[in-house]
C-alpha cells in the first residue's frame, strides 16, 4: 500500500492469523450468504432504498453495543458480528458512519445525519454535515471523547475480526484502529498493521499508519491533561 499524499508506503507481510481466531464454517456461510442478501437488495431496489433498509438494523445494533453500560462483546451474537463485518467491507459509507457515531458520541450529529450519510455518501448536504462534525472533533481542543463507549466500539470491533473469515476481517480491524489512534490507545499501530496484513488495500490503515508516523494526533490528545484524565485501554465498560 503506498500512501502517496505522505510519500509511505506500506508493505504487508505474511503473518500469523489472529490469536484464538474462532472462525467456523457456519460463520464463514453467514458472512456469505449475508452478502450475498445485500447485493441482491441493491440490484432489486436500488442502491439507496437497499442501503437504508440494510443499515437500519445494523446502526441499532451498533448504538446498542457502544451506549449499553453493560456491554460484553462476548455476549454479540455471531449473526449481528458477521453482518457488522459484511456491511462495513461492502460499504465504505456505512463503514465511516459507523466510525462517526463512535467517536462523535450522542452530543454531536443526529442519527438521522449518520443515516444521510451511509445511505447519500455522495450528497453535498452529508459532505457538509460529516465535515462539520469532522472537523470540530479533530480540531477543537476541548472535544474529548467518551472513552468507555470508545473502547466498547473497539472491543466489539475486535470480537468481530476474531470470527468473521478473513475476507471480512480488514475493515473490522481498520475500524478499530482508527478509534484506538483517536483515544490515543496503544493498539492502534498493531491493529493497523493486522488490518494491511489482511488486506493491503485497507486504506484506512494505512491513514492511521501514516498518521501515527507522523506523530498526527486528535487536538485533544494534544492538550496537558492529568493522568486520570487520559483514556486508560482496559478500563472496565
Amino acid at each position: 500500500m503506498e500512501i502517496k499524499e505522505l510519500g509511505i508506503r506500506v508493505t504487508a507481510t505474511p503473518r500469523e492469523p489472529l490469536n484464538e481466531r474462532l472462525v467456523d464454517e457456519r460463520d464463514e456461510l453467514a458472512c456469505e450468504a449475508l452478502d450475498e442478501q445485500f447485493r441482491r437488495q441493491r440490484r432489486e431496489l436500488g442502491v439507496a432504498q437497499a442501503s437504508r433498509l440494510w443499515f437500519e438494523p445494523v446502526l441499532d445494533t451498533w448504538r446498542t453495543w457502544i451506549e449499553d453500560p453493560r456491554f460484553d462483546e462476548l455476549d454479540c451474537e455471531a449473526q449481528a458480528l458477521c453482518g457488522l463485518a459484511v456491511t462495513v467491507t461492502d460499504s465504505l459509507a456505512m463503514r465511516d458512519a459507523l466510525i462517526m457515531m463512535l467517536i462523535m458520541g450522542t452530543d454531536h450529529g443526529s442519527g438521522e445525519e449518520i443515516m444521510e450519510f451511509a445511505v447519500h455518501p455522495h450528497t453535498r448536504a452529508s459532505g457538509d454535515a460529516m465535515g462539520r462534525m469532522l472537523t470540530e472533533a479533530f480540531d477543537d481542543p476541548q472535544a474529548r471523547p467518551d472513552c468507555v463507549r470508545v473502547e466498547r466500539g473497539i472491543a466489539a470491533l475486535e470480537q468481530c475480526a476474531q470470527v468473521v473469515p478473513d475476507q471480512y476481517c480488514a475493515q473490522p480491524l481498520a475500524m478499530a484502529a482508527y478509534a484506538c489512534w483517536w483515544i490515543g490507545d496503544a493498539r492502534a499501530m498493531p491493529m493497523a498493521m493486522q488490518a494491511v496484513a489482511m488486506d493491503d488495500d485497507a486504506t484506512l490503515a494505512g491513514i492511521v499508519i501514516a498518521a501515527l508516523l507522523r506523530d498526527i494526533h486528535p487536538a485533544w490528545l494534544c492538550m496537558p491533561k492529568a493522568p486520570k484524565e487520559a483514556c486508560t485501554a482496559g478500563e472496565a465498560m
